[in-house]
């Protein structure tokens, strides 16, 4: 069942192997373009990011210090008087103050909500229905490195993961596809699949080569000759991913640029082809690929952002 490839994570090593592999799958010029094992990545301009690390916060213990005052307890005494002079005498009694120690209760961390539970590592995985699980195995993700992440962290079975590094929009018929025991062109690949739903995950390879327009253009080419071989399929572009910031690949504005326009081209088309956003949800409050999910490279990312595309799509298309 599909519901075991949800359940399913890397450990931090075998997720550092894995980068390691997928590392050349976005390149700013073109590279080899056939690949039927899946391997062989080249990557020609991306810079790599230090080695992440993971932090754990512990809470502060705080002290809450109470002191009893008592005031000071004067007694008069007045003796008796004598012949020559009258003498009075003052008691004084203090009472010194104490203090104590009493640290705070450390409140439990949270570990779940209603949409994701907390691994072993501290990282968000989100839960899936048994309807969203039926839809994710209706539907075929097509795309480059980025994409293939959905069945090398097992989140995607490979019969639904029709992808290869360094494909793009502009070059994705130079490459070949594995369906089964034998390699296809993209379009024939989808009609040996013949999903019910087609989301192409791909663009980080087109943003240093091409315009949003010719990005565009080129989308749409693809879009038409795989509606035209399974007409029944329910046809979706995913937003481009976020990149770390500072990076020198290329930048986010870029990005949001590429992913605006597109957008707005599927809408203004009128042929029926969706949109779903993904790169929203991957970001952090600088508009940056968030620093959970990048893979060490600022442009790939950690096996369980899958877990969040995934979560989107439900969502979205669900």
């Amino acid at each position: 069942m599909i519901k075991s490839y949800f359940s399913k994570r890397f450990t931090a090593a075998a997720a550092a192997a894995v980068i390691a592999v997928m590392l050349s799958g976005c390149s700013a010029s073109d590279s080899s373009s056939r690949n039927p094992a899946h391997t062989g990545f080249t990557r020609a301009d991306s810079t790599s990011d230090a080695g992440k690390v993971t932090v754990t916060s512990v809470s502060d213990v705080t002290s809450a210090t109470t002191a009893e005052q008592a005031a000071a307890q004067v007694t008069e005494t007045t003796t008796t008087a004598a012949p020559a002079e009258t003498t009075t005498t003052t008691a004084v009694t203090t009472t010194s103050a104490t203090s104590t120690t009493k640290p705070e209760e450390e409140s439990e961390p949270e570990t779940s909500d209603e949409k994701y539970e907390i691994d072993a590592y501290g990282q968000k995985l989100y839960k899936f229905s048994d309807a969203d699980e039926r839809f994710l195995s209706d539907v075929t993700f097509v795309g480059d490195s980025i994409c293939y992440g959905l069945e090398v962290y097992d989140y995607m079975p490979p019969d639904n993961v029709l992808a290869v590094g360094s494909v793009a929009a502009r070059n994705i018929f130079d490459f070949t596809f594995d369906v089964g025991d034998a390699e296809y062109g993209i379009v024939d690949a989808v009609k040996k699949v013949q999903p019910k739903i087609v989301i192409f995950s791909m663009g980080m390879n087109d943003i240093n080569l091409t315009n949003p327009d010719q990005y565009c253009e080129n989308y749409m080419n693809l879009l038409d000759k795989v509606h035209a071989a399974v007409p029944s399929a329910k046809l979706y572009v995913a937003s481009i991913t976020p990149i770390s910031n500072g990076i020198d690949f290329n930048n986010n504005a870029n990005i949001d640029n590429y992913n605006a326009t597109i957008k707005q081209f599927l809408a203004d088309s009128g042929k029926g082809y969706g949109y779903v956003d993904i790169a929203s949800y991957l970001k952090d409050k600088w508009n940056g690929l968030s620093y959970e999910y990048s893979g060490g490279d600022g442009i790939h990312l950690q096996g369980h952002a899958y877990s969040a595309i995934l979560y989107q799509v439900c969502e979205q298309l669900n």
